[in-house]
């Protein structure tokens, strides 16, 4: 069920109590996209809403949910868990980013196009508990230590990474990412903990080094 509530637009699990923030687009039942308006200016997302008085705990950002919009900062709650594939992406005014400590899933192309990556100093960047992405491209034969309580690995997250050499996870990890290593052509060593239950697809594609 769809809702509208103070100026955020959300899908309602009625069965979980449950809400996810969504796009102001949608597809008729003619089959045309249209639109509620647009998210503009300063967005917090807040822990629960109310509805037909029923509380719902926000736990998600829908994919594409504030794609091209134009909004200027935002701030999550820390319900806040999963984050879907281009949520923000081309948010060309996105400047400021207040992230939930609880992510634990982020989608890919999820910040592209914002001034708030374009910001981010070299290195590794986390969103939550998620190891999103290198922030710049690895030089000399770089050797990567991911640090400890980091839960999962993002898609693409070291992709065309071809100066790193080798990588530390964590025990904490336990899942990695479609396409993590893709292309990381000079990759010799990693170590895969036990605690990882799921690989995804074409993670280490073209790590030709890795035996």
């Amino acid at each position: 069920m769809r809702a509208y509530i103070d100026g955020l637009h959300y899908n309602l699990d009625e069965l979980q109590f449950e809400a996810v923030v969504i796009s102001p687009l949608y597809r008729d039942e003619d089959g045309y996209i249209s639109s509620d308006g647009d998210y503009e200016g300063d967005i917090t997302i807040p822990s629960h809403i109310s509805q037909n008085g029923i509380v719902y705990s926000v736990v998600a950002i829908a994919n594409g949910a504030f794609r091209d919009s134009y909004i200027q900062s935002l701030t999550m709650s820390n319900s806040i868990s999963r984050i879907g594939n281009k949520a923000f992406f081309n948010c060309n005014g996105l400047t400021k980013i207040k992230l939930s400590t609880n992510i634990t899933f982020v989608g890919y192309d999820v910040f592209t196009g914002t001034p708030w990556l374009d910001d981010q100093p070299f290195g590794l960047l986390y969103v939550g508990k998620v190891l999103y992405t290198h922030i710049g491209k690895i030089t000399n034969e770089t050797n990567v230590k991911i640090k400890e309580g980091t839960i999962a690995i993002a898609d693409y997250a070291f992709v065309d990474q071809e100066e790193l050499r080798s990588i530390i996870i964590p025990n904490s990890i336990k899942h990695i990412g479609s396409c993590a290593f893709q292309y990381c052509s000079g990759l010799v060593s990693i170590n895969i903990p036990n605690g990882v239950t799921k690989i995804e697809e074409y993670t280490f594609e073209n790590c030709s080094k890795l035996s």
